[in-house]
């Protein structure tokens, strides 16, 4: 995912084709108004806390709202809805995406790929703190290692002393995640 990614928009267009299962959501997150409408069933690590269903399968949609709640990004969650098929319209609690500023457009791509990696799967992120502050910063180094735990890898080029000392400090207090 790179550096800079999709801007918040109104209304997100429907992207016609189809999508690379190695890049879900684009280069840039465009696609992920589209992935959230389609909201696929399948097997996503789940906040600590956070009821798992008997067979381990939740929604897309579920599980990004967990995430956006234990990462105190939002409080009720995000919703997507397709007004007269022209795209997609995204809201987090209840607002438009673009009036919650660039930051969490901005993350919501990262944090969705993160998702839908696959086990054993590769992330590949450039940047992901941008426009974040700094709070928001170190809750994602968690996010991080939480996704690092169920078995997907993460490589991340970032410019952030706040997420690098977030996972020392983690890896200090923690030994045995220290690989991850």
């Amino acid at each position: 995912l790179g550096p800079l990614r999709e801007a918040p928009q109104d209304l997100y267009p429907r992207h016609q084709g189809a999508t690379n299962p190695q890049i879900p959501l684009g280069i840039r997150g465009e696609a992920l108004a589209r992935v959230l409408f389609e909201n696929p069933l399948g097997k996503y690590p789940l906040p600590e806390g956070t009821p798992q269903p008997a067979n381990n399968l939740s929604y897309f949609r579920d599980a990004l709202n967990a995430w956006l709640k234990k990462l105190e990004i939002a409080e009720v969650g995000i919703k997507v809805h397709r007004p007269a098929q022209y795209g997609y319209s995204l809201m987090v609690d209840g607002r438009p995406l673009r009036s919650l500023g660039t930051g969490v457009s901005q993350v919501l791509p990262v944090i969705a790929l993160c998702l839908l990696a696959q086990e054993g799967g590769l992330i590949i992120l450039e940047e992901p703190e941008l426009h974040l502050n700094p709070s928001i910063q170190q809750r994602l180094a968690n996010f991080f290692l939480e996704i690092s735990k169920s078995g997907r890898q993460i490589i991340a080029e970032t410019h952030s002393e706040y997420l690098i000392t977030r996972l020392r400090v983690l890896a200090a207090l923690n030994p045995e995640d220290s690989e991850q």
